[in-house]
């Protein structure tokens, strides 16, 4: 019997739409990060900055092959320069540049737990190649949150607090407001046993994970975040 997402349907199209926005929005985090590879405020986050930015660029690059000859009314390749097509399937501040420190560590903390919480949902994916990518990415962005969680907490005790608690009250409702549309049709994907959360589900675990995180690092939980 042929995989669900081989055939034309909510299936496939929800498969592309989900492998799509995670790609695109890690394709827009490495340009970002990359920018401040060089304008960090100390030597070892520029250093850690152009890693990560690799990193994530590389994750794109991986995943985009996945929406090769996908039946989908969604035809979409890979980013290389980020004006290939008109749409593009990630958050907007994500496409706007980061004039800030603040800003880059807020960028990266919110977008990056979002899009590991989604891609664990997909480590045991009955999609094989989804699965064995996952489960790499996944493994490599244990060293990013650790980078990134870590220069929030140097922001919590600096003169940066307040303006990072901002930040953070903005990009957490801007990415809540952005997955829906980004989740839509994981139903499927789950009943097709592609993920294992649908987007209520995956919603409320990267709520919990950002609620967690910023109580370690003694940061107000946003109000938008305050209820799974």
């Amino acid at each position: 019997m042929r995989a669900k997402w081989t055939e034309p349907g909510p299936v496939a199209e929800a498969f592309v739409r989900f492998v799509a926005s995670v790609a695109d929005s890690k394709f827009f985090l490495g340009r970002r990060l990359a920018e401040w590879s060089v304008g960090a405020p100390e030597l070892e986050s520029a250093v850690a900055c152009a890693a990560v930015a690799q990193e994530e660029l590389g994750h794109a690059r991986v995943l985009y092959p996945l929406l090769a000859d996908l039946p989908s009314p969604l035809t979409l390749g890979g980013l290389e320069r980020g004006d290939e097509r008109a749409e593009v399937f990630c958050p907007a501040f994500l496409t706007r540049n980061w004039e800030t420190w603040p800003e880059l560590v807020v960028g990266l903390v919110v977008t990056d737990t979002a899009l590991t919480a989604a891609l664990e949902s997909a480590t045991s994916s009955a999609h094989g190649e989804l699965a064995r990518r996952a489960c790499r990415i996944v493994e490599e962005e244990r060293f990013h949150a650790v980078f990134a969680w870590g220069r929030l907490r140097a922001l919590a005790r600096g003169a940066f607090r307040p303006a990072a608690e901002a930040l953070l009250a903005e990009r957490v409702g801007e990415l809540l407001d952005w997955l829906p549309g980004a989740t839509e049709g994981l139903g499927a994907l789950k009943a097709a046993a592609v993920v294992d959360a649908d987007g209520g589900q995956l919603r409320a675990r990267f709520l919990e994970k950002v609620r967690g995180h910023l109580e370690a690092v003694g940061l107000r939980t946003p109000q938008a975040a305050g209820a799974g």
